[in-house]
């Protein structure tokens, strides 16, 4: 079976397995280039997700620094108004 398959390969000319590698050479380039881009995209994106949520971080203990503000000075925080009375 071994002999038989190798007596097949050997009907291939060098030409065709010349080609054939290139072709697979081609092919791999253009995925490792196309995953590459892919990550940086993704690295960008989560970069962008990060930023945002320290923003949201920021927003969320100024709101909260002022709400304890007002209820240090015994004041009543007015949640429809977002103001201390």
């Amino acid at each position: 079976m071994i002999a038989a398959a190798l007596a097949f390969l050997r009907l291939i000319p060098l030409k065709v397995w010349i080609g054939g590698f290139a072709a697979l050479a081609i092919l791999a380039s253009v995925w490792w280039y196309g995953h590459r881009q892919y990550n940086a995209g993704w690295h960008d994106a989560l970069a962008t997700v990060s930023a945002q949520n320290e923003t949201a971080r920021k927003a969320a203990k100024d709101a909260q620094s002022a709400v304890d503000a007002c209820y240090s000075q015994n004041g009543e925080w007015d949640v429809t108004t977002g103001s201390c009375r």
